[in-house]
């Protein structure tokens, strides 16, 4: 059992550190695949400093980037739509990331190196629990991974969240509004921000808070959009609220306390609850008219409370030390369902988690074969509970609780001026339990259960540098993932015999190459990976879970060019494939479905500065068709068709009076369907994605 190991674990972390000695945190610098040397903000990242010898595929949007997309919407999963390569398409005006993966698989979505998801019954609403206001960078890490451990068998999503600065306290205050352009009836979408980053004495601090109150949004036609597009969730019809805070305090030259609280909630109230059914084999997007909500019904809502705490030693015997713990509180209530449940329901999920985690970054230098090496490890320890109820105290799924605690180290070790290596070692324990409970739908009592297992995961990888402006890389990595315990429990005694046993981990093996080329103003990265698991999590047509292999495997290329202070452009094409084993044979016998592996994606922009005053953007998404089935067995897949987006905006530069900044989506109105809309290809959430629109905003620093 997890309980019975901490102690030893603990004391023989402990004792290695006293042993132990690696370099301070720098500060950050943006970069996106390029080959340039990045230092990573060692307090919320546990990637090694430099990028440019790392063997495998890292994003890393920096805040020029996010403000690029925070002036056509304030949604991370858009933000990471447009710029990741490898991630699924998000739907606009959805509160539900329920479609986006990365190389097809779920990522964990972590803020300051923090896990916020809820793997045990996931929602998949954690791309969507914070606002971009709040957020200096983002880190992507593409590909299996166990770094941060559970859930990163697609990869990692981290965002890092904006510190203070020295100096006299700065301040932003921007204000604004989205309209739609096809119907500007009921479409505005007021907000207001407002920001101050400074020190006051040796404290430095950052305080961010924002709030924005959506109306309906419109497909190119000018007709509303089902508040709930898909039955996921909505934010039309919104009252969105995001409360972020840090404190930090730096002491005796290399020792700091941070201390921070995000608060996030989006709570929808719409008056259009009377659903008009369509028809997604006739290309009929469901409408929606004015009507009450149903009996009993309460507002869908969106609530992430965390709270973190950090000590940073940066000399513990040559070694520097991060030390963290954290506390999140997570709600997310679904729509009502007036015919999916008995007597119809709503349910929502609520989830606790606390956790430490702490790393220690050790260097190696071993004469002239390892120069400027670090060994990266540490430990963490989780517990969570979480589980899935009516809104009327019916149970569907029960509180699980999971205890986890691992050890981890990595090294990376250059070897030369060409060569460098890099592998590292992952353990876990985990103990997962729930209370007895009937089972909703079929009525099936389920006694109480318990299961311990552990996961041990490894990578290796090496990196040479061909020429001075080229590298090459290949890597083999594990990511693991603890089964979705809730969803799996829900559907106890419904076409599937519920065991204990079904709650094993699944382990991902990860295998990639590629292509790195930085000269100048110029940058480009090309990789192939293939990934292969034997318990997958292929859903079925009624939304159940079947845990088959599987196996994901594509292509990632990106170009990337400042050929002058005034101009940027740049590129990117992503394509997934997969399979999976249909009849349990052991060999993988049929396409896996559009949820898991998207469409194909391919993403431009230009940017360009006209003078101190004046600048602009232009950016373009296309989602390539997918049609893999001539008859439709699981969820996700009937045929997904293909459109293009296109974005623009222009920014004024007044000085001291402020800039404004025009961002309009869909320049040219494209009339479309969701990838979300057709992987359900139900009547009532096959909806349209917003026309044209614009988002018109105000700001100035002071």
């Amino acid at each position: 059992m997890v309980k019975s190991r901490i102690g030893f674990s603990v004391a023989s972390v402990l004792a290695v550190l006293m042993a132990g000695g690696p370099a301070s945190a720098q500060d950050d610098q943006d970069n996106s695949d390029g080959m340039e040397e990045i230092v990573i903000h060692g307090s919320a990242s546990r990637l090694p400093q430099s990028l440019a010898t790392f063997p495998g595929s890292v994003t890393r949007l920096g805040a020029e980037e996010i403000q690029s997309q925070l002036n056509f919407a304030n949604d991370p999963s858009q933000l990471l739509s447009q710029l990741v390569p490898g991630l699924g398409t998000a739907t606009p005006a959805s509160a539900s990331n329920f479609e986006q993966t990365l190389r097809g698989r779920k990522a964990a979505i972590l803020i300051d190196g923090v896990p916020i998801g809820t793997p045990l019954r996931d929602g998949r609403h954690d791309i969507r629990s914070l606002s971009l206001t709040a957020i200096e960078s983002v880190e992507v890490i593409r590909g299996a991974t166990a770094l941060y451990g559970n859930g990163g068998v697609g990869g990692v999503i981290n965002y890092i969240t904006k510190r203070g600065a020295q100096g006299e306290p700065r301040f932003l205050t921007e204000v604004g509004t989205r309209v739609s352009l096809s119907q500007v009836d009921d479409s505005l979408a007021p907000f207001v921000h407002q920001s101050a980053l400074g020190a006051v004495g040796g404290l430095d601090f950052n305080l961010d808070g924002y709030y924005e109150k959506t109306n309906s949004f419109f497909d190119a036609d000018g007709n509303r959009i089902r508040p709930s597009p898909n039955g996921q969730g909505g934010i039309a019809d919104s009252n969105i609220i995001n409360l972020f805070g840090k404190v930090g305090f730096n002491f005796a030259e290399v020792q700091r306390l941070e201390g921070s609280v995000l608060y996030y909630r989006q709570k929808q109230d719409t008056p259009f609850n009377i659903v008009i059914p369509g028809d997604p084999a006739n290309d009929i997007p469901v409408q929606v008219a004015r009507g009450p909500a149903a009996p009993g019904a309460a507002e869908p809502m969106n609530k992430n409370l965390l709270l973190t705490g950090t000590y940073s030693h940066g000399d513990v015997f040559g070694s520097a030390l991060r030390v963290q713990g954290y506390y999140q509180e997570y709600f997310n209530r679904f729509d009502y369902g007036p015919s999916f449940f008995p007597g119809g329901g709503q349910s929502q999920i609520v989830s606790d988690k606390w956790g430490i985690r702490f790393d220690v970054t050790t260097p190696v230098n071993l004469g002239n074969l390892v120069k400027d090496g670090t060994i990266l490890w540490g430990g963490d320890f989780l517990n969570d509970s979480t589980g899935q109820n009516l809104f009327d105290g019916r149970v569907w799924a029960p509180p699980v609780d999971q205890q986890s605690l691992a050890a981890f180290f990595q090294a990376t070790l250059p070897l030369g001026n060409r060569l460098s290596i890099s592998g590292g070692l992952r353990h876990e324990e985990i103990d997962i339990s729930f209370e007895g409970f009937t089972a909703l739908f079929s009525g099936q009592v389920v006694q109480p259960g318990e299961s311990d297992y552990s996961a041990t995961t490894f990578n290796v990888g090496a990196n040479v540098q061909i020429t001075e402006s080229l590298n090459a890389y290949t890597s083999f990595s594990q990511g693991f993932s603890v089964a979705e315990v809730g969803r799996l429990l829900r559907q106890a005694g419904e076409l599937t015999d519920f065991t204990v046993a079904e709650l094993e981990a699944s382990i991902v093996d990860s295998y990639e190459a590629g292509l790195r080329f930085a000269s100048g103003a110029y940058s480009a990265s090309i990789s192939g990976f293939y990934s292969t698991s034997n318990l997958g999590t292929t859903v079925t047509t009624d939304l159940r879970i079947r845990r088959q292999k599987e196996e994901t495997f594509g292509v990632e290329i990106s170009v990337d060019a400042t050929p002058s202070e005034d101009w940027q452009w740049g590129a990117s094409f992503t394509w997934v494939g997969g399979n999976r084993d249909s009849d349990g044979d052991g060999q993988v016998d049929r396409p896996l479905a559009s949820n898991v592996v998207p469409p194909a994606k391919v993403t431009a922009y230009v940017a360009h500065r006209f003078n101190d005053r004046w600048s602009s953007r232009v950016q373009a998404l296309h989602s390539a068709g997918r049609n893999k089935f001539e008859m439709i067995t699981a969820f996700g897949e009937a045929p997904i068709t293909s459109f293009t987006l296109v974005d623009l905006s222009i920014r004024a530069d007044f000085g001291g009076a402020g800039a404004v900044t025009l961002g309009v989506n869909n320049v040219f109105n494209e009339d479309y369907f969701t990838v979300a809309s057709r992987l359900f290809n139900d009547t009532n959430r096959f909806s349209k994605g917003p026309g044209a629109g614009a988002r018109l905003t105000y700001s100035i620093s002071y």
